[in-house]
């Protein structure tokens, strides 16, 4: 898969160069994410959800991965088994430590990051 990563090289960056490093924002400090304003609820959600902030996650999960590698989601607001997938594969690829298909502040934090960011680079693992 492709998906936008900093990771160690930005870490190894900012050692090097003695430069501050910036955490990720969260969904209340972003404004409407490229078309994405469902919601600004950062709401714990799984499976089975319904609703704005569902919308909201698959929309971000929409702009976060490439688009040529994951057909876009249906941004319906209905957590099926697509966007349960599709959750799991960002967990995965964005390298957080719980790959459990549930949107709690942690992947709230990494989503809203590669939402807003345009560039895509290759990920090995992937």
């Amino acid at each position: 898969m492709i998906l936008k990563r900093t990771g160690g090289l930005a870490l190894a960056m900012g050692l090097a160069f003695g430069t501050a490093l910036v955490a990720a924002p969260n969904a209340s400090a972003l404004s409407g994410i490229r078309g994405c304003s469902y919601s600004n609820s950062e709401a714990t959600v799984s499976y089975g959800a319904q609703g704005p902030v569902v919308s909201q996650i698959q929309c971000e999960l929409n702009r976060a991965m490439a688009p040529w590698e994951f057909p876009s989601l249906t941004v319906d607001g209905h957590w099926g088994p697509a966007t349960d997938q599709r959750v799991r594969k960002f967990q995965s690829c964005a390298g957080l430590s719980t790959v459990d298909g549930i949107v709690g502040p942690e992947t709230w934090k990494w989503l809203n990051y590669w939402a807003v960011n345009d560039q895509y680079e290759p990920s090995h693992d992937c």
